[in-house]
Formats: C-alpha cells, sequence, structure tokens
C-alpha cells in the first residue's frame, strides 16, 4: 500500500476513549485534506458476508445476457443493469460532453434494498419505490440487502468521525442522513483476451457525486488509480480493507477543505489479462432535501464561502442527468 493513501483503524474509533476518537477524526481530517481518499480497517463487517456478496454477484453476472438485459432500468440511472459501454465516466468531467470518447469496459447492477421511506415525496418516489432482483437468484436481494445495511452502518461511523474532524459536535450531520439517497452498485470488469480499443479503460478517470464511497475490491484489488500531485498512485488494499473516498458534494460542503480526487480504474497488465475483477461500490449520498451549504467550520474572512445553497437532491438530479446526456452523447 502506497504511503500516499493511508490505512485507519476505525476500531480505536469506535471502541476507543474521547481522546481516541479525536486523534482517529484527525488522521482522517488529514486524509481527506490531502488526497481525498483513505483505507479503512477495524470497520466490523463480516468477512462471511464480504464474500456471499461476492459470489452473489459473480452469479449475478454469469447469468445470460437477455436475463440482465431485462433488469434494465431506462428511467433511473443508478438502478438496475447496466450493459457493457453504457458508461461514460469521463464525460461527466466539466461542462462539456466529449464526443467520439470510448465507453468503460465494465457491467454493473445496482440496488437500494430499503424499506420505502413514509411520507415520501414526490421527488424522492422514483430512488426509493423500485427494485428488481433475477427471479433465478432468490438468494441475491437478502445478502445484498444485509451487505446494505452494514455499509450503512459504517457511513453513519464515518460521518460522526467527518463530523468531529471538521471540529462539529459527532452529531452535526444525523438529521441529513437518516433519509439517505444512497446506491450499491457491483462493477464486473471482464478479462481481456484481446486488447481494449485505444484509450479505453475499465473506468475511466472521474470523481465521485456524492458525499462518501465506500468501495471492497475483491480478489483482483489491482487497478484503481488516484490522481495526486500529477502522478496516478495505485491502490492496492488487502482483502479485508475498505477504500474510503470523498465525493463532489463532500468537497463543496466542506468549502474544498477536503478533496473530491480523480481516480480511475485501468486495464490490467498483459501477464494479468485473464483476471476479471468485481467491486462492490456503496455510494453514500444525504437525503433529498437536506440543505448543503458551507459548514461552519470550513470559511471565515479568508476563505469565504465558495458555493450556493443546494439541496442534496437538487445535486443528484444534476449529476445523473449529465450521466443521462453523457451516454447519449455517444449512441
Amino acid at each position: 500500500m502506497t504511503a500516499e493513501v493511508p490505512i485507519i483503524d476505525l476500531r480505536s474509533f469506535t471502541d476507543g476513549t474521547t481522546g481516541d476518537r479525536r486523534r482517529i477524526a484527525a488522521e482522517i481530517d488529514s486524509a481527506c485534506r490531502s488526497i481525498g481518499f483513505l483505507v479503512v480497517s477495524g470497520h466490523g463487517v463480516p468477512g462471511r458476508l464480504l464474500h456471499q456478496m461476492h459470489d452473489a454477484s459473480t452469479d449475478f453476472f454469469s447469468l445470460p445476457k437477455e436475463t440482465k438485459r431485462n433488469l434494465q432500468v431506462a428511467t433511473n440511472d443508478d438502478i438496475g443493469y447496466k450493459s457493457y459501454g453504457s458508461s461514460y465516466l469521463t464525460n461527466t468531467l466539466g461542462s462539456n460532453l466529449k464526443e467520439g470518447a470510448v465507453a468503460d469496459w465494465k457491467e454493473s447492477f445496482g440496488a437500494r434494498p430499503m424499506p420505502p421511506l413514509s411520507r415520501m415525496s414526490v421527488e424522492e418516489k422514483p430512488y426509493f419505490a423500485l427494485e428488481l432482483w433475477p427471479a433465478s437468484l432468490p438468494h441475491m436481494r437478502p445478502i445484498y440487502t444485509a451487505y446494505f445495511s452494514q455499509m450503512v452502518r459504517l457511513s453513519e461511523t464515518l460521518m460522526e468521525a467527518f463530523a468531529i474532524g471538521l471540529g462539529l459536535d459527532e452529531g452535526y450531520f444525523r438529521g441529513m442522513i437518516d433519509r439517505h439517497l444512497s446506491v450499491l452498485a457491483v462493477h464486473h470488469y471482464p478479462a481481456q483476451p484481446t486488447p481494449p480499443k485505444p484509450g479505453q479503460m475499465r473506468a475511466g478517470a472521474h470523481t465521485d457525486f456524492g458525499s462518501l464511497t465506500i468501495l471492497h475490491t475483491g480478489d483482483n484489488p489491482r487497478g484503481l488509480q488516484v490522481r495526486h500531485h500529477d502522478e496516478w498512485i495505485d491502490v492496492v488494499p488487502e482483502w479485508d480493507h475498505f477504500v474510503v473516498n470523498i465525493g463532489d458534494l463532500m468537497a463543496q460542503w466542506t468549502n474544498d477543505r477536503w478533496l473530491s480526487t480523480l481516480h480511475r480504474v485501468v486495464n490490467p497488465s498483459p501477464d494479468r489479462s485473464q483476471l476479471s475483477r468485481q467491486s462492490l461500490t456503496f455510494f453514500h449520498s444525504p437525503n433529498w432535501h437536506a440543505s448543503v451549504e458551507c459548514i461552519p467550520t470550513c470559511s471565515g474572512p479568508d476563505r469565504p464561502a465558495k458555493y450556493a445553497p443546494v439541496t442534496s437532491g437538487a445535486y443528484t438530479e444534476e449529476k445523473l442527468a449529465k450521466l443521462r446526456d453523457s451516454a447519449q452523447t455517444q449512441s
């Protein structure tokens, strides 16, 4: 593991003294300031569940193409199946879409396996009213639901640490993430027996949209790279560790005190081209109606707020619209 991306043991935060919690929160703050990425151990997610998630996901991606395509949803950008060639992550950068961009070479399945919210607003309904699962894999939904619950717990722990690291009360974010818009996306990057197209990667350079991302890279962790000081840094975590990174919304929330960093998944080297790769990715976003405005400790006379307040829902809609436009531009 490169020294540029620190490994932080969350056990000292969850089970430690007040001093331990402040120390770990300060380490997280330092990582978010310097690179926007960290690797966490001591997270409490059962290893058995991680194996079950990867096995169930492998079962899904092994299904016939038509079975998977029946789970595609044209009206929702982060739920259901996304086939090869439908993602252009690099095209989400900046204001101009890049005609002729090469699609990411991956397929994905997205789920939000949580009970529908009571008293949903009209805007929230599309995000919580839909679940699709393959009928031939009845074990998939309960495993995904259990894993999603673990990711919610872990994200709540991280948001508490974020608050302390930012000099806030540990419960600062709680009322803004109790109806979160988070989604679980599993990505399958196939083996590459033949070279990809020129410029094509497993996932092109991009930043994530929301507050934070929690990633598990499975049995083949190689490929993730983070941009830092004009260099691409390899991030190769241990099997039982998670990679955590800051999203655009959290960077905006902190007035760019914290970094939402470019990252990508590169193609395997020729000697590893026979290996596929699978990642479990939990994208955390605050409640639809949560107002994201400059955190009080992140501005001052010499650091005025850069961004106008925005709701999490409006921000999410804008980002997903860019994804839609990106795919349509290339189709």
